[in-house]
């Protein structure tokens, strides 16, 4: 892998990963396209953990909170249990999905359809509110709505499972389940990346398990720190970004974005 590459995948990583377009989809395409190497195992890894690390920076005082707040905890642990159950069961046949451009051109099809719904119902919620509190914490926030339940945890969550598929989002999708099942744009927002700390921890988790039999690869370290580097400014970008989005109920330019690409992607499956 040389040092532009890990630098790309490590700047695509990070900007789509939590925006709504896919982040396993557009790597399947410009790795295609651009006929990059894949990158390894251990590099995959390291990737996923500085996206985490823009996780955990962004939304620092909310995970904070939540070593006094256990219903929260309870609900991201009901709303993790469907993907969990999902990759474990299903974790070869979804890896060998992500081989081919044309379900990943579908996928995104799908996440474009979500992205427009969900701006469609945000824009709803938009011109109802008259003068939307500011709460600092996603505890306080949902706590004073009551907006979040153990059954629209799971929804959220089974809607989350689904979403390890190429080319559909997991933001898309939770931020679409959230607002369709009631809650605001934020306390959507908040919540679908709270659930993407156990997503991203459990499926680094399983690659480490897979790299104990394959060994350590011949990346060098500098390559590490540059991808690593790019992952983790990109995320945090993104993550304020989306948020800006989401206040102001402009999900459709996600919408729009995914089919276009969703639909060059299938026409380029099948050349």
């Amino acid at each position: 892998m040389s040092f532009f590459e890990a630098a790309f995948l490590g700047f695509i990583q990070g900007l789509t990963e939590f925006l709504p377009v896919s982040s396993s989809g557009h790597l399947a395409i410009f790795q295609s396209l651009m006929g990059l190497n894949k990158p390894t195992l251990s590099f995959n890894i390291f990737l996923h953990m500085a996206t985490l690390l823009a996780v955990g920076v962004f939304f620092w005082k909310d995970i904070w909170n939540l070593r006094k707040d256990f219903k929260m905890v309870a609900y991201i642990v009901i709303g993790t249990l469907p993907a969990v159950l999902v990759g474990l069961v299903l974790k070869d046949a979804i890896e060998a999905a992500f081989t081919s451009l044309r379900l990943v051109g579908f996928g995104l099809l799908i996440t474009g359809v979500l992205d427009i719904l969900s701006d469609r119902k945000m824009n709803q919620q938009l011109a109802a509110e008259t003068a939307a509190p500011k709460q600092d914490t996603l505890g306080e926030e949902i706590h004073k709505k009551k907006q979040i339940t153990p059954i629209s945890a799971l929804l959220v969550g089974i809607v989350q499972s689904v979403a390890i598929l190429p080319g559909i989002s997991r933001s898309g999708s939770t931020v679409f389940a959230g607002v369709h099942l009631g809650w605001n744009r934020i306390t959507a927002f908040k919540f679908s990346f709270m659930l993407s700390i156990p997503a991203i921890l459990g499926a680094s988790v399983l690659q480490m398990l897979e790299l104990r039999q394959t060994g350590l690869t011949d990346v060098e370290p500098v390559q590490f720190l540059v991808g690593g580097a790019a992952a983790l400014v990109t995320g945090f970008l993104s993550l304020v970004l989306l948020k800006y989005i989401m206040q102001k109920a402009q999900f459709q330019i996600f919408g729009y974005y995914c089919l276009v690409i969703g639909a060059l992607t299938l026409a380029m499956s099948l050349r």
